[in-house]
């Protein structure tokens, strides 16, 4: 969670910046679920919104995030406000 949308599109730059250096890490999330988490230096910048059924799965999909963090292009992020 992010205090506000400033800080959160400062943590999405800084990982794009650094996506070379992020370590993705595949978890279990139930008994037959599984998510992905992106870390750099333990710190966990990113993770999956899914479940995934197969680790397989969550591996592939992190992947591909990972390959395409770099070069994404940021756009409007809607705020949303939690009562």
């Amino acid at each position: 969670m992010f205090p506000d949308i400033d800080a959160c599109r400062a943590a999405a730059r800084w990982a794009q910046q650094h996506a070379a250096e992020l370590s993705v890490t595949i978890v279990r999330s139930g008994a037959t679920a599984w998510r992905w988490r992106m870390e750099a230096g333990g710190a966990v910048v990113a993770v999956a919104s899914r479940d995934y059924q197969r680790r397989i799965q969550a591996a592939q999909a992190a992947a591909v995030v990972l390959g395409l963090l770099a070069g994404a292009e940021l756009g409007e992020m809607p705020v949303r406000v939690r009562i």
